[in-house]
């Protein structure tokens, strides 16, 4: 086993080994991470060009009055979940992904890398 397999064993067990308890101790899991990230794919289906001001506007209509969900969902775009091709981890966004996934979310943004 490669390193970078025992690392996603290792992160596989971690992962199953948390409570809702301890879900409820993580700001990140604080936000409705389903629909932030199918309010993500909606965002950038509608998106033309990248703007910093756009994004932070569309997130806010897109959760009026709750705060937290808007910045979330921004933070996808200002910050975002980085993957480089052919790798098998991220490199920005645990904490996001760990949130996300046990939402149960299907799908999220992420910005891929080639190099």
């Amino acid at each position: 086993m490669t390193s970078d397999e025992a690392e996603l064993v290792a992160g596989a067990q971690f992962y199953t080994s948390l409570s809702s308890g301890d879900f409820e101790v993580c700001d990140f899991h604080d936000g409705n991470w389903s629909q932030i990230a199918e309010a993500s794919i909606e965002l950038l289906a509608n998106l033309s060009t990248f703007d910093p001001d756009a994004i932070g506007t569309r997130a806010d209509a897109a959760f009026p009055g709750k705060g937290t969900d808007a910045a979330w969902l921004a933070s996808l775009f200002w910050d975002p979940i980085v993957w480089r091709d052919g790798q098998s981890t991220v490199t920005n966004g645990q904490h996001r992904l760990c949130a996300i996934r046990a939402s149960g979310a299907q799908r999220v943004i992420v910005f891929v890398s080639k190099l």
